[in-house]
């Protein structure tokens, strides 16, 4: 069973449509060893997939709202204690 690198993608534009063809490009160097995931709220080019092993488009990009599924990131201060918070950041 191979590891697998997962790649969160978001777009709409050329630029970063490049960038992800760039990234995808290189990881394809490593297939032998491992396997690529793109997933993506924005529609994923034929070619970027073909380069990838599994790839994911969900069209809904809903704000999530539910406080088990909100992002909760987190810090720890003068590695003393851990401070863990969905309300630091008003996104996913």
């Amino acid at each position: 069973m191979k590891d697998v690198v997962l790649v969160t993608a978001y777009c709409p534009d050329y630029v970063r449509e490049e960038k992800l063809r760039k990234l995808t490009t290189q990881l394809s160097k490593f297939r032998d060893v491992l396997d690529v995931m793109v997933i993506s709220h924005t529609p994923i080019p034929a070619d970027i997939q073909k380069k990838v092993n599994f790839s994911f488009y969900d069209e809904k990009n809903e704000l999530l709202t539910d406080w088990d599924l909100v992002n909760q990131p987190w810090f720890n201060p003068n590695n003393d204690r851990k401070i863990q918070s969905g309300l630091l950041t008003s996104r996913n």
